[in-house]
């Protein structure tokens, strides 16, 4: 689906505008207040919402035509590398208790290990690294990778 904003006049985006105005109004962002956005998550959230409710007002108001393309990821690039990195951190949180109940590291442990030590340092948390990848090391830096997981949601 492409939107054909060339075949738009002056009434058509005033019909859009109120279209958008109306969903806005009638979901959760009616009640949105600076107190609600206290974390990445509840940001991303009332962002969807916006969202949402745009592409629909959209779809409804604006002419569309269909191609063959793809559709997009219309989160921002930024968003997305932030979402990358909880799942990066969420999974080796996983991988992480797994082993200490099966008495087995994964064989991806340690790739997801060194790109969690990445999103650490770059995010200047500190996390402890471990030079030898022994089922001790990881029991003991499982509360480190939870405290990650918890930061970066």
């Amino acid at each position: 689906v492409s939107f054909q904003y060339v075949n738009m006049s002056t009434d058509d985006w005033s019909t859009f505008a109120h279209k958008t105005d109306t969903l806005l109004t009638s979901c959760q962002l009616a009640t949105l207040e600076n107190h609600k956005l206290k974390s990445k998550q509840a940001l991303n959230f009332y962002w969807d919402l916006i969202q949402g409710c745009i592409i629909k007002a959209a779809k409804k108001c604006i002419p569309i035509y269909y191609s063959s393309q793809h559709s997009h990821n219309l989160r921002p690039k930024s968003l997305k590398k932030v979402y990358q990195q909880i799942r990066t951190a969420q999974k080796l949180e996983k991988l992480s208790k797994k082993a200490f109940i099966s008495n087995r590291i994964h064989t991806h442990w340690s790739n997801i290990y060194n790109k969690t030590v990445k999103i650490a340092v770059a995010l200047k948390f500190e996390f402890l690294p471990i030079a030898v990848h022994t089922l001790s090391a990881i029991y003991a830096i499982i509360p480190t990778i939870r405290s990650l997981v918890s930061t970066l949601s």
